[in-house]
Parts: structure tokens; sequence; C-alpha cells
């Protein structure tokens, strides 16, 4: 940056040594990127859900995954009944006790799912 404040013209920063740093990198974002493309496929196709939502909505949720009151925005964009969790306050883990609809109405889970420390969002929805 301090190269670039003394010499302020774009042109005269620019130099060949430059350019070719500045391909190389941009090589690597692209390939970056067709991999980031690649995964966020895969999940897709394992979990059609996912299509309903943009790659930056699908990355924030991946990275949301253990925290429910987190998680709970995206719902209404995968499920269109499905509002929120209802969670059991009383207990140490969270246990999602069932589901809350856009209009109130609660649905209890038979056999409530665990959120553990290592697992992948499309298994718990």
């Amino acid at each position: 940056m301090k190269v670039v404040h003394l010499k302020p013209g774009v042109i005269k920063y620019c130099t060949e040594e430059k350019l070719i740093s500045f391909k190389r990198n941009n090589q690597l974002m692209e390939g970056i990127q067709k991999s980031l493309n690649t995964f966020l496929e895969k999940k897709r196709k394992e979990f059609p859900r996912f299509y309903f939502i943009s790659n930056t909505e699908m990355l924030d949720l991946m990275s949301k995954d253990k925290e429910i009151p987190l998680i709970e925005p995206f719902m209404p964009n995968l499920f269109e009944g499905i509002a929120k969790f209802d969670v059991n306050p009383d207990s140490h883990e969270s246990i999602v006790c069932g589901m809350i609809s856009r209009t109130g109405e609660k649905v209890p889970f038979t056999r409530p799912p665990k959120f553990r420390k290592t697992f992948e969002i499309e298994v718990i929805l």
C-alpha cells in the first residue's frame, strides 16, 4: 500500500510483475469459486431443499449449523410452513421438541433430534 501511495497513478504502479501476480491470483480465485460451487451443488443434490436458498444463504446456514436460534431465520425459505423450532429450554443440550408454523401452530416430534457437536445441517433438516 505504501508503494501505491507513493505512485498514485495505476499505470505507473502496474508493472509486468504485478500484472502476472494479479492474473495468477485471479486464476486462483476462479479455481476457489469453481470448487465452492461444486461443493454447494453436491450439498444441494444431497438435500434438494437447499435449491430454495442462495449460495450466500447456504454458506451462512452451514456456518451456523450448531446454533438453533441462528438457523431459524432460514426455515421459511427451506420449508414453506415452518417458521421456527420448539426448543426445550430446560435441557442442557439443544433438544428440538417440535416445529412451529407461521400461524403459531405447534407440531411436536415423537423422537426429538439432538444437535450434536459434529453433524451436517441437512441431517437435522
